[in-house]
Parts: C-alpha cells; structure tokens; sequence
C-alpha cells in the first residue's frame, strides 16, 4: 500500500511526464495514484481526464469529470472539464446546461466561477441569432404604428429606454397618444408628464386617466390645462388622492366635448358641486360620482340635463350612523328627473330614506333601464318604470312588506322587460312579493340574485318557496343565479340542474348544500356550467370541488375546515 506522500509523488510524476507529452505513460501513474487512494482529490480526476483527452479517450475523461461533481459540487472545476469534454464531443446543449446549473451550485467567491459564466455565455451567443435586427428599420410606419398601437400607456412609455432612435420615433407618432393612462404610474404626476403627453399626441388627447391629481410648484391646474390644450377630451377618469374637488369645478367650463366623467371613491366631491358640474358640462352625457359628501345643503337643478344618460351618485361611507347618514331627499331626485327625463342608468347607493310626503317616482324616468338602490334605505317600495331591464336592491332592512300601505307601489310594478334581479337584506319579503315583481316578465330573466334574504318564516319555507319559482317556470331562462342564502339545501341544487338547463354561472355561498347537490349539478348541467361559487359551504367535501374542477368547471371554493376539524381556514380556487 503506497503512504499518502507516494499517491502524491505519483501525481508529481504523472503530471511531469504530460508536460513532456508522454501521455500513455502518464495515464499509468494516476490510474495507480487513483486506485491506491479511498477518496481520490478532484485534482487527480482532473489531471487523468486532461491526460485522456489528449489519448482521444473522451467517454472515459467525461466520466472522470463526473466524478468530480459528485465528489465536491461547490466546485467549479468538475462542471469546466466536463462542459469541456461535451463540447469536444458535440453535445454544446448538455455543456450548456452543466455550465447553467454550476452556476447554481458554485459559490461567486469560487476563483474559477467567472470562467464557468463566461463558458456559459460564450455557449449562448454562439447559439443566438448571428445578428439582432431593429423592427423599425425594416417595417413600414403605418404597420409600426399599428403593432404599437395594441400596448398600454406604461409600455410606450419605457420604449423610450430602448434606443434613442426608437424614443423618437414613438415620440413622434401622435396617434399613440390620444389614450392618457397615468393610472399605473409609479410616482405621482405633475403638469410636466402631463405637458409631455399633450406635446407628443399634438394636442389630440380624446381620453385621460389622471391619478394623485393635485398642483405642480408653478400652481397649474392639470385637469384644465388638459382641457385647454386638448379640445376634443371627451373621457377623463380620475383617481387616487386628489385636490380639493373645486380644482375640477374651475376645469370644467374648459371642458367642451366631455362626455364621461368618473371620479374615484378616493375623491370627494360635494354634491352641490356635483350639481353644478353636470349643469355647466353642455355635453356630458355619462357622469360617476363614487364619493358624494354631503353639508347639509340640497341640490338644485335649474339647467336642462336632457343629454344626461348614465348618472352614479354613492354617498360617502365617513358617516358613523343612520342619523349622520346622507339622507336621499338632499339628492331631490323629483326635481333631478324633470330635467334628465333621458337617464338609462342610475345607480344611488348609500343614501338614507326617510319618511316624507313626497317620495321620489322612479316611474317618470321612461326610458331607464338599469336601477341600482344598493345600500339605499327606504321605507316604502319605489315606484319603477316598466322599461327596466335590471334591477338591483340592497340592504333594504328599513323596508317591512308586512306593514299596510308599504307594498302599494309594488302592487302596481309592471316590469315586463326586466331581465336582471339582485335582492339583498329583505328580511321580511314573501314569495307573493317576489311573483308581483317577476310575474309581468315572466319567463324573461336571465339574472337572479337573492343574498341574505328570507322567503318565509324558516329555511325550510324559504327552500319551497324557491322551488315553487322554478317550478313555475320563473326562472325558465336564467342563465346567472346567486342563491347566497342559508337555506338552500341539496334538494334545491337537484331541483336546479333538473329545471335550469341554461345555467352558466351559479352560486351557492354559505348555503347548507353538501357534494350530493354539487355533483348533481355538475352532472346534469353537462357542458353549460362554467363557474361554481362554494364559499363557506361547511357541508362541500374537497372531492366534491376537485369532482367538479375535473369537468370543466370553474369552481371559487372557500373550505372552513374549523367548522369541523378545528383546521385553519384554505381557499381554493
């Protein structure tokens, strides 16, 4: 048996003989260093496969150099020799990829790591493309512009990082401007973006979102520096922390061809304000207000708003109860419909009824089509035009159909072209409530909702009274059906796919259904069900969901194993 300084006095004689090429020769010695060594160091492997590359004996080296991977993978010489004799050998590919995965495991301390990046990145630009060509020198303008056209504000934006012959190429296409988006911009925007933006479309500018609207050091106003600049404006979005909303009020005369208006539910704007706005804007025709403050003054409407067609007014939710709440006769919506007798959309959410001589009458609106009263409180049930075609009411619990004289207005409801119902927070509403509002149309409606709302006295009356409906033939047609109640049960779900063959999307949150109704509906509903909301179904297996997700469908599934197992809570979607 050879000591530890013979094996190493081998080495020195193997490595002196392949200096002076006598290669067989030294093959000999390190194969005896080798075999006379219980853990031969990677160095020994590394000089025999130099010594076998020279010989032309490539599997064998490749195999000495594997080696020495597996001995110390922290080092970055095995992944050297045996790059290099996969590239010796042809296979430049799997070199690459030992290169790319030495990478990973060598530390960049390694002395020899930036040879093994620079093996890896010789190996990739030999096999990129042998020259990179500019689109734009190539492509005619007009197609350029068109495949530029398809990218969102903040991408022609960073094209001007890409070369400066490409910032000025796009800089100087107007037609790519007119579209103002600085809602994803990441610092907020002064009048010098905006002033870039006007410079680049030629003041063309048709459509703007601003966000963090506020004055810049030289006290310009933004929204009507837009206006004046760009005459043709006809859609502004504004978001994120705002001015004072007198800002918009001095802007808007400048505003001649605006026909959308929103604001966020970030910006406060004081319903007299908003008044006036709708009143000096000649052509808008579509306005949202998601943050109507209220001071105690009611709004006036003098001017004709006949051009007025989609109108929200959401009350702010700074209000600590019922009796700060902004209370629905400020809005003095009788007085607002005489002078927009053209709205098709109104949405009034958060507004607070209270008990007046005169309520307001929908019904004078002929042409609306769509009605949203979420969150809005009323004592008696609104008069509705028959022209809608979507209804939504919620968080009504002020209204009690029990009470004599609260049901007059829905006695005498004719909606014969209503197609979408959302009734939310009824806890008092009787299925003889629900046919006088469905009746008309019957056969018609293509979207339910009823969430956290009652039919009856109990869950179990309440499960009839929906089957009853079905069984009616009220839901002959719908397609979109929310039943968020606690008394739906399998029963219902088996009812459903039996008598609903056109049901696309269904939800059945917080509902007693087990994975019987689950499957039931899967199955009968064959190819037509696309979307399947679970959320808080404490009865629904797992094997239910993933049942349902193997046909196809799409399944929003909220899991509360501690309900039950005393597990944390998983969502699956």
């Amino acid at each position: 048996m050879f000591t530890t300084i013979d094996v190493v006095g081998l080495q020195r004689r193997g490595q002196d003989l392949y200096k002076h090429k006598e290669y067989k020769a030294a093959v000999e010695y390190f194969n005896i260093a080798i075999s006379h060594t219980c853990n031969p160091s990677i160095e020994l492997y590394d000089n025999r496969a130099a010594t076998l590359l020279r010989l032309g004996d490539l599997p064998t080296a490749l195999r000495d150099a594997r080696r020495m991977i597996h001995a110390e993978k922290a080092q970055s010489m095995g992944y050297l020799r045996t790059g290099q004799v996969l590239q010796l050998m042809g296979k430049e590919e799997v070199a690459l990829e030992i290169y790319k995965y030495g990478m990973q495991k060598v530390s960049v301390m390694d002395s020899n790591y930036k040879v093994l990046r620079s093996m890896h990145d010789k190996l990739v630009a030999k096999h990129s493309p042998p020259k990179l060509v500019d689109p734009l020198l190539l492509l005619p303008l007009e197609v350029v512009e068109i495949i530029l056209s398809h990218l969102d504000f903040n991408t022609k934006v960073s094209l001007f990082r890409v070369s400066p012959q490409w910032s000025k190429l796009v800089k100087s296409m107007p037609e790519l401007w007119k579209d103002l988006d600085l809602a994803q911009v990441k610092k907020s925007s002064g009048i010098k973006a905006v002033e870039s933006c006007v410079k680049w479309s030629k003041g063309t500018i048709v459509r703007a979102i601003i966000r963090d609207h506020r004055y810049d050091s030289r006290k310009h106003n933004i929204l009507r520096y837009l206006f004046r600049q760009c005459k043709n404006i006809n859609y502004v979005d504004i978001r994120g922390s705002p001015a004072p909303s007198s800002i918009l009020l001095d802007a808007i005369p400048f505003a001649i061809s605006l026909k959308t208006l929103i604001t966020s539910h970030e910006y406060d704007v004081c319903l007299t304000e908003a008044a006036q706005i709708l009143a000096t804007c000649k052509v808008l025709a579509h306005a949202e207000f998601n943050c109507v403050v209220v001071l105690g003054n009611a709004a006036t409407w003098h001017e004709d708003l006949s051009r007025l067609r989609v109108l929200k007014l959401k009350a702010s939710g700074a209000y600590d109860s019922h009796e700060t709440a902004p209370r629905i006769h400020l809005l003095n919506l009788n007085a607002l419909f005489e002078k927009a007798p053209h709205l098709v959309s109104l949405i009034l959410q958060f507004w607070l009824s209270r008990r007046q001589r005169v309520e307001p009458s929908f019904a004078a609106l002929e042409q609306l089509e769509v009605l949203d009263l979420s969150n809005y409180l009323f004592y008696t049930f609104p008069q509705l035009p028959p022209s809608l075609k979507s209804l939504k009411l919620s968080g009504n619990h002020l209204m009690n159909f029990t009470r004599p004289g609260r049901q007059n207005n829905l006695q005498n409801t004719n909606l014969i072209n209503l197609t979408s119902l959302s009734l939310s927070g009824f806890d008092n509403l009787t299925i003889s409530d629900l046919e006088r509002l469905l009746e008309p149309g019957k056969g018609k409606l293509g979207k339910l909702a009823i969430t956290n709302s009652t039919l009856g006295v109990t869950d179990k009356d309440t499960a009839l009274h929906i089957c009853h409906l079905m069984e009616a033939g009220y839901l002959a047609h719908v397609v979109d059906l929310d039943l968020s109640i606690r008394a739906v049960d399998d029963n219902v779900a088996e009812l459903l796919a039996k008598s609903l063959p056109r049901l696309t999307t269904v939800s059945l949150a917080k509902s007693k259904v087990t994975g019987v109704g689950v499957k039931a509906l899967v199955l009968k509903q064959g190819d037509a069900l696309q979307h399947l909301y679970l959320q808080y179904c404490t009865s629904v297996s797992v094997d239910a969901v993933e049942f349902a997700r193997s046909k196809g469908v799409n399944v929003i599934f909220t899991f509360p194993d501690n309900l039950k197992y005393g597990k944390r809570v998983r969502l699956r979607s």
